[in-house]
């Protein structure tokens, strides 16, 4: 059974000249070569070996791990399922093949030990100037293991670097 979840939408305030989003951005750790995939398009489908699920219509900042350490752009990610992992690889290739950057016997030793893995669909990801872990740590950023939400000094530092909103 595949456990779907999909992102709530987001309410746009015309008067306001503003979209609300209901779900604050998270920081996604990626290592190098998926990073880079990612970003690039290449990866349409972002695995995730613990949890996952609350990401589904979220805007995420990719921080690539070591040796870059760096937050590095940003991807918006759709529905989100969660199934056996060999189900999951089952519904990526009737999507299509190599969507998540790798062959299926690096999928199946990715996997190994796994009752679950979350399959999250990218919509949109932008690459964007780097900003090095030195820089974050002043707004007190730490990296997570895999993801979590920005907290909002974070959210300002980036938000100055890159121009958002």
């Amino acid at each position: 059974m595949i456990d779907r979840v999909a992102p709530p939408p987001p309410v746009h305030l015309p008067k306001a000249g503003w979209t609300y989003e209901p779900l604050l951005p998270a920081v996604l750790s990626v290592r190098p070569p998926f990073a880079a995939m990612l970003l690039d398009g290449r990866k349409t489908v972002e695995l995730r070996r613990r949890g996952g699920l609350d990401l589904a219509g979220r805007l995420a900042v990719v921080y690539e791990t070591a040796p870059v350490s760096a937050a590095v752009g940003r991807v918006r990610f759709g529905c989100a399922f969660q199934a056996l992992p060999a189900r999951v690889w089952e519904d990526l290739r009737a999507r299509g093949g190599r969507l998540v950057g790798m062959s299926r016997a690096e999928y199946d030793a990715w996997c190994e030990g796994l009752l679950r893995v979350t399959a999250l669909d990218v919509l949109a990801a932008e690459r964007l100037p780097a900003v090095p872990l030195p820089a974050l740590r002043e707004a007190g950023f730490r990296a997570p293991r895999s993801w979590r939400v920005l907290e909002w000094r974070e959210r300002e530092l980036l938000g100055k670097r890159w121009g958002l909103r």
